[in-house]
């Protein structure tokens, strides 16, 4: 493989600064990531793409309105008591890192739906910068904005910058590790070795998978040959930063997150998950593109063993990203998810530059006369192909729950009704989302989910048990409860259909004496064979109210706020598969419920 220059190749005429040139390339990066958020239709939908996409906005919410208006208060009893409202808050299985920067961009901004995807645009658009820097400084400015857009096009990158998850944030600051990394290892000053363990520690408080980066900056040392800095106390200084911030919060929430698994640790989970991550990462860039980076990691492993001096730092940083991300996430049982392969991405694209480089040099000693033009028309027909096969533009549709929000808050008292709402984890996480969204006043009215009061499971659904077996077992718990409105989503199907959802759907059907049907609400979640209906009752007896008028029951409603929990108190647990009970104690900070097995999130985060 040629050596990358490290000078610009060509510099835009019209631009006279370095200063100029950024500014200019990252409002292109961020206006086009904006551009295919608006036409993926995020703008227009609400935040139930994903199961987890509700928690990470409430809680970055939860978060934004304590700095705004509840320094005042001890931050545990505030998040509990927003819990209690809004039972989204994740603070515990994912570290406040995301959380803290939304709240801080919401203080600056909004915590509305067009200020939060900007949130997530800018993201995106920063990674690709980073990634314009490094290539623009080895190969020239039109290398990096090619490099950089074809960052952004990538469709799973287009997918989880218009949803509300953590998956760019952490692709982005295991980039900004990577870059430090490679300059430390260029040259093994302090401020170097500083950059890196900030930024690793930030990844970990980001997501738990950010301690990948070990395992990728250990990679890297091998590979350029600088075993010895580990004796170099600039490194440890950078380690120890990364060690201290981060270690305590893995040993806190392990146990959670170690419940949030899908397999156990071992052998047969590796053999399952590599093969399957190497496939999921084809299938996102296609092979052509993955041929050329596949050119160029085969180059730097045959340059790694033909040269002593070891192989240039970018180029170890570039082959040791995907592979340890790829490893890592195929040895840790979390889940085989494609979307964990962002963080593996600027390294694939930066192997696909050095292939290009690598299949231009045979190219130019077979055919002299296209020295010139081998390089852009390589990288142009892998564009193209990447272009026709796999450019498209995912779309998120998901929405129906605002316009229940608003009707509940139209007709409903302007203090904190409670409200049930039975759904799958995507459904009942985009009412909160929107109520939460919608409330000027938070917390306010309070939520309480049917996947977690009228049955019990852990985090991943498993060992359910319904805790109502009859229609009558139900209503009588309604009936005592603070409950005001129900909402049954009926487009929940398939393995996400329970037994206590197709319960209280019948059960408020066919007994209108506690409770009436308000009206239907279409729901979409992004296929007509998925679109349906969810159903709004009312407990008999409300009526509209004004601003300055509240209910009997209204009034009742809060003054026994609590209630719900109270009568939950007083039953043993699991009792609820023959006795229509329900397990004691407060809802659980989190989405486990089995306290046997997890502790409650802000819990284990030693929030208290």
């Amino acid at each position: 493989m040629e050596t990358i220059k490290t000078e610009i190749k060509k510099e835009l005429p019209f631009v006279k600064s370095h200063v100029a040139l950024s500014v200019l390339v990252m409002g292109y990066l961020l206006s086009l990531t904006l551009l295919l958020q608006g036409l993926s239709g995020a703008y227009a939908t609400e935040f139930g793409s994903h199961p987890d996409e509700a928690a990470h906005y409430v809680t970055g919410v939860m978060v934004y309105d304590y700095l705004s208006r509840g320094l005042n208060q001890p931050p545990m009893e505030y998040a509990f008591n927003y819990y209690d409202h809004y039972p989204k808050v994740a603070i515990g299985h994912w570290p406040p890192g995301f959380y803290a920067a939304f709240g801080t961009w919401a203080l600056l901004f909004s915590p509305s739906r067009l200020s939060t995807l900007m949130f997530m645009a800018f993201i995106t658009a920063v990674m690709a910068f980073f990634l314009f820097v490094i290539v623009r400084s080895r190969v020239g400015v039109y290398w990096g904005l090619g490099c950089a857009t074809l960052l952004i096009l990538v469709p799973l990158v287009q997918k989880y910058t218009a949803s509300v998850m953590v998956d760019t944030a952490i692709a982005l600051l295991c980039l900004l590790t990577a870059v430090a990394f490679i300059q430390y290892l260029e040259k093994p000053r302090l401020i170097f070795a500083l950059a890196f363990g900030t930024f690793a520690a930030a990844a970990v408080l980001t997501k738990q998978s950010g301690v990948l980066m070990a395992l990728v900056i250990f990679l890297a040392m091998l590979l350029s040959r600088r075993i010895e800095l580990l004796k170099h106390w600039t490194f440890w200084v950078g380690s120890t930063i990364a060690i201290a911030i981060s270690v305590p919060w893995l040993l806190f929430n392990y146990q959670i997150v170690k419940d949030a698994w899908t397999d156990p640790w071992g052998l047969p989970y590796t053999i399952k998950a590599l093969p399957l991550f190497v496939k999921g990462m084809a299938n996102m860039l296609g092979y052509p593109l993955l041929f050329a980076a596949g050119v160029g990691f085969a180059s730097v492993c045959v340059k790694a063993l033909r040269n002593r001096g070891g192989v240039a730092p970018l180029w170890a940083v570039a082959v040791s990203l995907p592979v340890g991300v790829i490893v890592f996430h195929s040895i840790v049982p979390a889940s085989i998810d494609d979307r964990y392969l962002i963080s593996a991405l600027p390294g694939v694209l930066l192997l696909t530059i050095g292939g290009v480089s690598s299949l231009t040099e045979q190219l130019s000693r077979r055919f002299p006369q296209m020295r010139r033009t081998a390089r852009w028309t390589l990288f142009l027909l892998i564009f193209g192909l990447f272009m026709v096969g796999q450019f498209e533009i995912p779309q998120k549709r998901f929405e129906g729950f605002g316009p229940i929000v608003d009707r509940i808050m139209s007709e409903g008292s302007v203090t904190g009704e409670h409200i049930l709402v039975s759904s799958d984890s995507r459904g009942e996480g985009a009412l909160i989302a929107e109520l939460t969204m919608a409330e000027t006043q938070r917390p306010n009215h309070v939520v309480h989910r049917g996947s977690k009061v009228l049955s019990s499971s852990d985090w991943m659904g498993r060992d359910y048990a319904p805790r109502f077996k009859s229609d009558s077992g139900l209503i009588r718990f309604l009936e005592q409860s603070a409950i005001n409105w129900v909402v049954v989503d009926e487009t929940v199907s398939g393995r996400m259909l329970r037994e206590h959802h197709m319960l209280v759907g019948r059960a408020l059907r066919y007994n209108t004496r506690a409770f009436t049907e308000v009206d239907n609400f279409p729901i979409k979640r992004g296929s007509p064979d998925l679109d349906g209906s969810a159903i709004l009752y009312r407990r008999t007896g409300i009526a509209r109210t004004t601003s300055g008028t509240t209910s009997v029951v209204a009034r009742s409603a809060r003054s026994v706020t609590g209630a719900v929990r109270n009568y939950l108190s007083r039953i043993p647990p699991r009792a609820a598969a023959t006795t229509e009970t329900v397990n004691p104690g407060v809802i659980c900070m989190c989405d486990d419920h089995d306290d046997k097995t997890a502790r409650c999130g802000l819990k284990a985060a030693n929030l208290e």
